[in-house]
């Protein structure tokens, strides 16, 4: 999510947002064993998620006169994890 608000002349708000989550399987299996070891069979299954949130949010004002300039940035990031 990307949203730019011109609030005045030259005073921009811009906010970014994202949200990500992975998702994880793994499956093992080996079978019982007809060797000198006569083994049991094993089995395993695992499932996991993770989630990442990000939030970032700046106001950006940038004024030009003849050849003089002036750009202020105020900026605030959150991600958590």
């Amino acid at each position: 999510m990307f949203n730019e608000y011109e609030i005045i002349e030259n005073l921009k708000f811009t906010l970014n947002g994202a949200y990500t989550r992975n998702d994880h399987e793994s499956s093992y299996f080996e079978p019982a064993s007809n060797g000198p070891l006569n083994g049991d069979g094993r089995a395993s299954r695992s499932y996991s998620n993770d989630d990442t949130k990000l939030i970032e949010s700046f106001l950006n004002y940038d004024f030009n006169a003849n050849k003089h300039g002036l750009n202020l940035v105020a900026g605030y990031s959150y991600q958590q994890h």
